[in-house]
């Protein structure tokens, strides 16, 4: 496949728009419900088709139907590309009940069975059925619906053969639809790595003891308490290494990048693999091998990814690969009850990685690139999450704000430090950040002066000023800091390949120890992750500077500049310190400013604080649903419908201001002061648990739990 970087624009309708009927259908003695849309109505292109290695597979299935008979789905106008092979459904995000033409009352979800008609004359019409969406989507209520014709061969191609909708199979619904839209993924380019050239290991699990504030669920009531435990760190959990000559071939001057595929996500970091192997390995370099997690040889010259179990998600669903497996003996007639039984020994992991494999190289060896690390910049924006956290005195919050009252006074007083703000920092040429209008300002000012005197100028500078106002209120003070991807124990996964148990016996960095290129041996930084709850999400630590990570890892651009921090999750807690973080393009902000730093240390010494909160929770076997119960499967999805993550992170930062408040004399908080901490931390893991719900399903209402907490104070 030859990466295509152009959106297609395809056709939005809102639930309102659809005309419901229903009918007996006598050969299957059922009742349907199908909605029909009518074909004369004009509805607008608004929704995008993003580039993903799934819109590169639509393309080439189109050119394909184009050459063997003519059909063509993908016209053009204006240089602007436009299909009627897809159309999104926006229902609102709520539960809808619709009524028929003859006034009978049905849910939306008759959608998920029906799909949507989309009529042009009383024999004449084109049928929508389902198709991927991601988590994100679910949340805001707008579903992708594929023309009929094209569904058995996109969802195929996505599934490695057969798709589940066809066979009598129970799946975990929340995680499938995350999982199979990976390809979906919106992606900037592609690299190209074949199946011979990927190193697969063993996920690494190190267990240590540590002091916690364990939140367990019984009924939908969460309760806390604070113990020593055993906590287990997936290490390497979601991270890979990719050879730096696939960012060579790519032009790229980055030091990660996050990838797509089949059931693939993985945060590739930039590494010399071949460098390190040639080294090792010495004249036996061209004859050297290592074996992958199933005993096969694989040639380290051909090495250019290696990567874990934990980053390939086709292998949660090796129930379903072993259903479909009894299927194809049985003719696709269902398993009997001995099949169903001995379903275990059907198909082997290895199988699925075969299987992965195959379908990798059919579709070329592409991965999508999804993002690289972020840009640097000197200066970042604290969140008032943040600031809430910390017990910061007035005289602290005056130090933070000096940058941003500085910054305040040269917007009003001088024009060119405001022209400089608004373009980006430059006051010449066309930023991509900037509008039009702030673009047609600034060109006239400067080519212009007496321009500035105009009323169209001075209404624009005076908002842009009340603006910049309203987020120093909203607590988004200019800090110096700087975003950095989550990185754990490269150069114990590089060794790893080849010593296997022998690369963690003396990890390079220990707990409480950070590496972040071009930093000086000893300096102290506050990192903060976003989603950011609690006093318990601040952490602080000291750089070390690692020989081997300058050596072999390159993670500096062609500046001198670098955007990932390497940690090491051997020992140390920082996963759930940092709200659950892993490390598939995880970021965080690593803050150098000294007041947070101090007030950070200060966290520390706190015990209540410095108990990170473990969530003991499974997930609700009520995700797991059979395919053909599509009324279920709307029931998942509008529970994910909502922003209750705000709402969760709100009622937290309530709780925050009066545990803080609970320090000062004459507090009516000052006798509630640990439950309020306990509570706050089980907000944190609320949050938490609401942000997984887009992959895993649970029993309770996290907004029902943090109203009844935030209503007790």
């Amino acid at each position: 496949m030859k990466m295509n970087g152009n959106s297609i624009r395809i056709r939005e309708i809102d639930i309102k728009e659809l005309e419901w009927e229903s009918h007996v259908d006598w050969e299957r003695e059922s009742l349907t419900v199908p909605c029909f849309v009518s074909g004369r109505t004009k509805f607008p292109y608004s929704a995008f088709l993003k580039p993903s290695l799934d819109l590169l597979h639509f393309r080439e299935l189109c050119e394909e139907r184009r050459r063997s008979c003519g059909e063509k789905h993908i016209f053009k106008r204006r240089e602007v590309e436009y299909t009627d092979a897809f159309i999104q459904i926006n229902t609102g995000g709520i539960d809808q009940i619709m009524t028929t033409w003859d006034g009978n009352e049905i849910s939306i979800g008759y959608l998920y069975a029906y799909g949507v008609y989309e009529q042009h004359d009383w024999d004449d019409y084109v049928r929508y059925v389902p198709y991927k969406r991601s988590g994100n989507a679910a949340k805001k209520g707008k579903y992708i619906f594929i023309r009929e014709e094209f569904y058995e061969d996109m969802m195929n191609w996505t599934w490695l053969g057969k798709a589940p909708k066809d066979l009598q199979v129970s799946l975990p619904y929340v995680e499938m639809k995350a999982y199979e839209a990976l390809v979906n993924s919106n992606i900037k380019r592609t690299v190209t790595i074949e199946p011979k050239e990927i190193l697969l290991l063993d996920d690494v699990k190190n267990t240590f003891r540590t002091k916690i504030a364990k939140v367990i669920e019984e009924d939908g009531v969460f309760s806390l308490s604070r113990c020593e435990e055993d906590v287990t760190n997936n290490v390497f959990d979601g991270e890979c290494l990719i050879d730096t000559s696939v960012f060579e071939a790519a032009g790229m001057d980055d030091g990660m990048m996050l990838l797509r595929n089949f059931f693939f996500k993985s945060c590739g970091f930039r590494t010399d693999i071949q460098g390190y192997y040639r080294e090792h390995f010495g004249k036996d370099y061209e004859s050297a091998w290592v074996r992958d997690k199933y005993g096969n040889r694989v040639e380290v010259k051909n090495i250019k990814m290696i990567v874990t179990t934990s980053s390939f998600k086709v292998f949660k669903f090796k129930e379903y690969f072993a259903y479909r497996s009894i299927y194809e003996k049985n003719y696709w007639k269902e398993p009997t009850e001995e099949q169903v039984e001995e379903m275990q020994y059907y198909v082997l992991e290895e199988d699925i990685y075969d299987l992965w494999c195959t379908k990798v190289k059919e579709s070329g060896c592409l991965f999508g690139v999804v993002k690289n690390e972020e840009a640097n910049k000197p200066m970042r924006k604290f969140t008032y999450q943040m600031l809430n956290s910390m017990n910061f005195s007035e005289e602290d919050i005056g130090g933070l704000l000096s940058e941003d009252i500085a910054r305040l006074v040269e917007l009003r007083t001088d024009y060119e430090a405001y022209e400089n703000y608004v373009g980006g920092g430059k006051v010449s040429g066309r930023e991509e950040n900037i509008s039009d209008t702030e673009f047609l300002v600034l060109d006239l000012a400067q080519k212009n002066p007496i321009f500035r005197q105009t009323n169209l100028y001075k209404g624009k500078r005076a908002n842009d000023i009340r603006a910049f106002k309203q987020r120093l209120y909203e607590g988004k003070l200019t800090i110096e800091a700087d975003y950095h991807t989550l990185c754990s124990m490269p150069w114990e996964l590089l060794q790893y390949s080849i010593k296997r148990e022998e690369a963690f016996l003396n990890p390079v960095l220990k707990k409480g120890e950070i590496y972040i290129p071009g930093l000086q041996e000893g300096e102290e930084l506050t990192l903060c992750r976003n989603p950011h709850t609690c006093a318990s999400n601040v952490v602080w630590a000291t750089n070390h500077v690692v020989p081997e990570m300058e050596k072999w890892f390159h993670f500096r651009r062609e500046n001198g500049s670098s955007n990932i921090v390497v940690i090491s999750a051997w020992e140390w807690d920082i996963m759930e310190a940092l709200n659950g973080a892993d490390f598939d393009s995880d970021e965080v902000l690593c803050i150098k400013d000294k007041t947070v730093l101090k007030r950070a240390k200060e966290l520390g010494e706190n015990e209540q604080i410095a108990a990170i909160p473990h969530v003991q929770i499974a997930s609700d076997r009520r995700g797991t649903i059979r395919m053909e119960n599509f009324l279920e499967q709307y029931d998942i999805d509008k529970s994910l419908a909502g922003n209750k993550i705000g709402i969760i992170s709100n009622y937290a930062q309530i709780l925050n201001g009066y545990y803080w408040d609970s320090y000062y004399e004459d507090s009516r908080f000052a006798e509630c002061r640990e439950a309020l901490y306990d509570d706050i931390q089980i907000l944190s893991v609320l949050m938490g648990l609401e942000i997984d719900k887009a992959k895993h399903a649970y029993a309770f209402d996290a907004e029902k739990v943090a109203t009844e907490i935030v209503n007790k104070y």
